[in-house]
């Protein structure tokens, strides 16, 4: 199990477990906790869906009242309510289930085999299912070579695809029925955990830094890396959903990154990461043409602090008039050691 999978819905939180604490124990069941009292709510089993169903690794995402698991190429779907079994894995033809992705729409990504490939290639299928039934609604087969690695946006939908031949990545948005609203390789860089790369993970949710509205996708990028993952993303980038073209670039002071968090009064909401003696900050960005304005600049003191959360690594969040950094990976407590998991900065 990757450290604690969860996925949340409205102050209830339903996360993977482990039975015992052995080394040959897996994630097989799922226990709901409620934040506001923070107690656990109930528990419900993981059960295998065929004789090759191994629980070694569960990625949840949540979608209205369900909660869905993906691992090992099987899938299931469970009541957030009260943790009834919604469905099983469902087959598309010859294609088996890798991934999920959450939010307002459920999303999974199949891998099926490549007809014009070599032996045992294959190429991915991105479809919308029902949370209820875990039918397809739709489904959209990308090209050979291409991996379907994040979903940067729900609704509108918006998938971000990487070919690992090519060295390039795309950015494609759907109408609300399946359809391409367009698509396009993206001219510049961003993070790996944006650019359709993934980490292998099966996250497909774990982009953490990318916004859209009804028209526009806003994502950090930059001029690409040489290597993957290592892209300065000093920009936030305006993407038009209708052409996939891009309409404005809006750069962070001296370098720095700058990661869109959240669309906040018809503004987007930004994170200027800290540099040197310089500490973050949360700036808003006109959509027009991403003029910036700061909302929250954390005291110079601070900048030590928030050094401790890498980009790479880290979470923020802006909520309330706060800004919320969280570390991408929490340890439990050992001796003499110290980590950081969450730091938050307000007026």
């Amino acid at each position: 199990m990757r450290g604690a999978e969860g996925a949340c819905r409205r102050g209830k939180l339903v996360v993977a477990v482990r039975e015992g604490q052995g080394p040959t124990t897996h994630c097989n069941a799922l226990r709901q906790i409620d934040l506001a009292a923070g107690k656990a709510g109930w528990k419900a089993p993981v059960p295998q869906e065929n004789e090759y169903d191994r629980p070694l690794e569960l990625q949840l995402a949540v979608s209205g009242d369900t909660v869905a698991v993906a691992r090992s190429a099987v899938m299931s779907g469970f009541s957030a309510t009260d943790g009834r079994k919604l469905f099983g894995t469902s087959k598309t033809g010859n294609c088996y289930p890798v991934a999920f992705g959450g939010g307002a729409r459920l999303v999974l990504v199949r891998q099926c085999p490549d007809p014009g490939g070599a032996p045992g290639a294959v190429r991915p299928l991105l479809e919308e299912v029902d949370p209820a039934t875990g039918a397809a609604k739709w489904g959209h087969a990308f090209g050979s070579g291409w991996t379907v690695g994040r979903i940067l946006s729900s609704d509108p939908l918006v998938a971000a695809a990487y070919h690992s031949g090519r060295k390039v990545w795309s950015l494609t948005a759907f109408t609300a029925d399946g359809k391409v609203r367009s698509h396009g390789e993206a001219p510049f860089g961003t993070d790996q955990r944006c650019n359709g790369w993934g980490d292998g993970s099966g996250d497909m949710g774990g982009c953490p830094a990318a916004v859209a509205d009804a028209d526009t996708l806003y994502l950090a990028g930059g001029a690409p890396g040489r290597e993957l993952g290592i892209d300065l993303t000093d920009h936030v980038i305006a993407v038009d959903l209708a052409t996939g073209k891009e309409k404005w670039r809006a750069k962070a002071p001296d370098g720095r990154r700058i990661w869109p968090m959240a669309l906040e009064g018809g503004k987007v909401v930004a994170y200027l990461w800290p540099e040197g003696k310089a500490a973050g900050a949360v700036v808003a960005l006109k959509p027009a043409d991403g003029a910036q304005e700061v909302l929250l600049q954390s005291p110079a003191g601070a900048a030590g602090a928030q050094k401790v959360f890498f980009p790479h690594g880290a979470r923020t969040a802006w909520a309330g008039g706060r800004l919320f950094l969280l570390n991408g990976r929490v340890k439990s407590p050992e001796p003499g050691l110290v980590h950081h998991a969450l730091l938050s900065f307000g007026k």
